[in-house]
């Protein structure tokens, strides 16, 4: 029972001990401007996780994450400046879903490996995004949303560090309460067992 208790925590166990030795070693670690500024540095990486997590569950692999996330900062400032935020962040997620389609219908339908999908994903964006930059940088013209996004609205939290908790939870709950979450879970651990089980 020691044993599964510990295999099923082994993500928050090593955690603690990380947070430990750190706060051990760096003097300044447990301060709060340093928690606060760790936990903004953290939400891109968090909120890409999350998905990928999804993708690795159901026993596959994107190599494009980086590329999608660059289109989709190109695309929201490129339309943000232009149209304004809302239609910016719009474009930027029809941008990533469209990415997403492409990717599944070559995998699923295509039946072709998703390493070599999103490999070919990978350099197909970078060659779109130096297309249309001509290989300079982008400068967003409206900063008080930035800005927002950086302020801190509940103590250490700020609202992208709030969207990416609440992010979080919403998935672990769909993949641990809903039909969808346990067909990833069995799919990615034996498709045909899913496919015995009904699961389509």
């Amino acid at each position: 029972r020691l044993s599964s208790l510990i295999n099923d925590n082994r993500i928050y166990i090593m955690f603690a001990i990380v947070f430990i030795l750190m706060a051990a070693i760096a003097p300044n670690f447990l301060n709060l401007f340093n928690i606060a500024n760790i936990l903004k540095g953290a939400t891109l990486c968090a909120i890409v996780s999350v998905g990928f997590t999804v993708v690795l569950i159901t026993g596959y692999l994107d190599l494009s994450v980086g590329s999608v996330i660059n289109l989709g900062a190109v695309v929201a400032i490129a339309v943000g400046n232009a149209a304004g935020l809302v239609p910016g962040i719009l474009a930027a997620l029809a941008a990533g879903m469209l990415v997403g389609l492409v990717n599944g219908l070559f995998v699923t339908k295509g039946k072709i490996h998703a390493f070599i999908v999103t490999l070919g994903m990978l350099s197909t964006i970078k060659g779109l995004l130096y297309m249309i930059t001509g290989s300079a940088s982008i400068n967003i013209k409206n900063f008080q949303v930035v800005s927002y996004m950086e302020s801190k609205v509940l103590w250490i939290f700020t609202p992208k560090v709030l969207i990416t908790l609440a992010l979080i939870v919403l998935v672990a709950l769909v993949l641990r309460r809903t039909r969808t979450g346990r067909v990833c879970f069995r799919r990615g651990g034996n498709r045909e067992t899913a496919w015995f089980a009904g699961y389509n």
